[in-house]
């Protein structure tokens, strides 16, 4: 399997979704896409249908990036919200992330709870708190391709400089990624990039970027662009469209809509699964 260094080192920009279960991951890795990322957001709502404040465990996370990583051969990136703790407690979850196949993760420095990048409300613990968990979660990992990335969600309260005085600060921290909640416009982003010492991972989160082509978000030199509400956006909208047709009696007008059991089939890998039963 490419690490994510590797994938990181090549001379383009990575688009990825964000998803929450085994059969998503299946999807976005079936359709040819280098990397799967684990969304707070994602997983809070599809598991537990909670709301992005914070409120799941390490062990919630951790049971579902090893579901995840068992469903596919790409890298799996997950996002660890504050770290779920302090130092120690972050260099227990890089130990257990790592240990899961896991190939990095993603820890941002907002107060606990935190909350969806999104929202109004964020605040962010000091720069002297932050670089002591990022510190622990650098040293805890046994391999170098393991990727930590650093998130900043200062620029509502503290504004676009701050960001990008924090995520200096985090990049010589050790840092491999550098990343910021928050709607960011392309020239900010454009901004972020040329003074930030690392590369920029941008969080399409604002609905009006994403149908953007992906040349404009080439154009503004980020590394990575995850689509944080596809799939589960659109997922959300297709089962309400669904259990509303049944409940309605006009659930037949939609057969055309709905997976066959061949494209179920397909992407459960079910042949595979066949012919060792039948051995």
């Amino acid at each position: 399997m490419t690490t994510l260094k590797e994938i990181l080192k090549k001379e383009k920009t990575i688009f990825f979704p964000v998803v929450y279960d085994g059969l998503t991951a299946r999807i976005v890795e079936m359709n040819g896409f280098e990397i799967v990322w684990i969304g707070g957001l994602n997983v809070a709502a599809s598991n537990f249908a909670l709301p992005d404040m914070g409120l799941l465990t390490l062990t919630e996370f951790l049971e579902r990036a090893r579901t995840i990583v068992r469903a596919v051969n790409i890298p799996v990136i997950c996002d660890v919200e504050t770290g779920f703790g302090g130092v120690n407690n972050v260099r227990r979850m890089v130990m257990e992330f790592e240990a899961a196949g896991v190939s990095g993760v993603q820890m941002e420095d907002q107060t606990f709870p935190c909350r969806c990048g999104s929202f109004t409300g964020t605040a962010v613990i000091p720069v002297e708190e932050y670089v002591p968990k990022l510190r622990a979660a650098v040293e805890a990992r046994k391999s170098k391709d393991f990727l930590i990335v650093a998130r900043t969600d200062c620029k509502p309260t503290l504004g676009m400089d701050e960001v990008i005085r924090r995520l200096n600060i985090y990049a010589d921290n050790g840092a491999d990624l550098a990343t910021a909640g928050s709607p960011f416009t392309l020239e900010e982003y454009k901004r972020v990039v040329k003074e930030v010492k690392i590369p920029i991972k941008a969080n399409c989160s604002i609905i009006d970027q994403i149908g953007l082509p992906f040349k404009q978000w080439e154009d503004t030199g980020v590394k990575m662009v995850g689509y944080m509400v596809v799939p589960l956006y659109f997922s959300i909208k297709a089962i309400e469209k669904s259990v509303q047709a049944l409940k309605n009696g006009t659930i037949g007008d939609m057969i055309s809509e709905r997976a066959s059991h061949e494209d179920r089939d397909r992407i459960l890998k079910m042949d595979e699964w066949r012919k060792w039963a039948e051995q």
